[in-house]
């Protein structure tokens, strides 16, 4: 799965806060674009056109339970679901 999609991570930055808690895109991506495209333009530094991936999409993100008093995560459910998963909602 590439970079984005499973960023329905449980760590949680001082204070409380997160920044990044999901992602809805193809799953052989790198956040949502060509792999191979991200790939080349990381490892040469050369300038490449990104493509917006296909194929699989994935819905991942986290349910946070927050205490009203304190403003603290009480708890933090992940949630990953494939194509067939949302359309049978």
């Amino acid at each position: 799965m590439g970079t984005g999609s499973p960023a329905a991570g449980r760590a949680w930055a001082r204070g409380g806060g997160r920044e990044d808690l999901g992602l809805i895109g193809p799953c052989d991506s790198i956040i949502g674009v060509e792999k191979d495209a991200v790939l080349h333009r990381f490892l040469t530094g050369m300038p490449s056109r990104f493509e917006t991936a296909k194929g699989d999409p994935r819905f991942a993100a986290v349910v946070v339970d927050v205490d009203e008093q304190t403003g603290r995560a009480r708890s933090i459910d992940r949630m990953l679901l494939a194509e067939k998963d949302v359309l049978a909602l």
